[in-house]
């Protein structure tokens, strides 16, 4: 990654704003990754697929939890 120069005398806003770029870069890196695997999923067996993208959302409660909305919301109990 290039480094990057800041228009601020502050030190501490300049690594913070490095530090945003760079978690941003790993999950841009992880999104591709993720869309790759759902993209190439049709080779391997579906359970396979699932297996990994609960995996994925465990780490990202948000999503998992719109996931089990949108379950409840469209199979019910």
């Amino acid at each position: 990654m290039d480094a990057c120069t800041y228009p601020t005398d502050h030190v501490e806003n300049a690594f913070i704003a490095e530090a945003r770029a760079c978690e941003q870069a790993v999950w841009f890196a992880i999104d591709i990754g993720f869309r790759k695997e759902m993209m190439f999923a049709t080779l391997d067996n579906s359970s396979n697929a699932m297996e990994w993208a609960m995996a994925v959302m465990i780490n990202q409660p948000e999503i998992l939890q719109k996931a089990m909305e949108e379950i409840e919301r469209v199979v019910g109990n």
